[in-house]
């Protein structure tokens, strides 16, 4: 709070002249007869060079600070600053770092593409394990593997290490979109640095995995605060159960609710 003095022939000019300098929220802290009239010290809460606290629930939730003052106005006015969209339809490759969750979401994509009535195309470019789990999985939906990845609708990959070229080679050749999938259980400053990277390799949309296990959701604003569009969200371990949207109110529902004592004390 920054003091100024005001003065004027009585006290309602010092208070007017302290208003108009400092709009309508000035508050009068003190007043003293002047020769000539009064003055008055006045300040407003918050002065335009002090930044804004950060909501005591975004910093539990792990909000990086730049990101959680940017946020501190509402939480519902989230799509001014991050990004939100469906998955394209196809062809999609499922990227990210070994055990994200990527063959569980290709197998979800596919499940949520035949509910709308479509077929789709998977395969698994994951050449050290042959794709022995997608395999499995895609029988249980009655469907094949398909043979390449380039003509593919959906595309598992293996796990990579963005940051090494040796790794990146691994990733197939393809025209489909990039997305992103990553563990919601990363500390936000890794998710931010892991989300630039994969940017910079062409990913467009992000896929959070394990957002049951990880009640803050720093990691995830973190992340897609590097650029990425945000698209769906795996609530559960099970096979068959569907991810979730993730949209402004899905994220202002949960950054309401502050993390449970059970993930705080372990």
């Amino acid at each position: 709070m920054k003091l100024r003095l005001f003065t004027g022939k009585d006290t309602a000019a010092a208070i007017a002249a302290a208003r108009a300098a400092l709009g309508p929220e000035a508050l009068v802290l003190e007043q003293r007869r002047v020769k000539g009239g009064v003055e008055i010290a006045a300040a407003v809460e918050r002065a335009e060079e002090e930044a804004p606290p950060v909501p005591d629930l975004l910093a539990r939730h792990g909000v990086a600070e730049p990101l959680a003052r940017a946020l501190a106005a509402s939480p519902l006015a989230l799509p001014a600053r991050l990004r939100f969209g469906a998955v394209p339809e196809g062809p999609v490759m499922l990227v990210g770092p070994p055990g994200a969750g990527k063959t569980l979401a290709a197998i979800r994509l596919a499940t949520a593409a035949l509910l709308a009535g479509r077929s789709p195309r998977v395969t698994s470019a994951d050449a050290r394990r042959a794709g022995g789990e997608l395999l499995s999985l895609l029988a249980v939906l009655g469907l094949a593997p398909h043979a390449e990845a380039a003509s593919a609708d959906i595309v598992d990959t293996a796990g990579i290490d963005v940051f090494d070229a040796a790794s990146r080679a691994e990733l197939p050749k393809t025209d489909g979109a990039r997305v992103l999938v990553l563990p919601a259980d990363l500390d936000a400053a890794s998710a931010a640095e892991t989300a630039r990277a994969w940017r910079g390799w062409g990913c467009t949309h992000l896929v959070a995995t394990r957002l049951d296990l990880s009640p803050r959701l720093g990691s995830l604003l973190a992340a897609a605060d590097a650029g990425l569009v945000l698209a769906l969200a795996s609530l559960s371990p099970a096979t068959g159960a569907a991810m979730v949207p993730l949209t402004p109110a899905f994220l202002a529902r949960r950054l309401a609710s502050a993390p449970t004592r059970r993930h705080l004390d372990a």
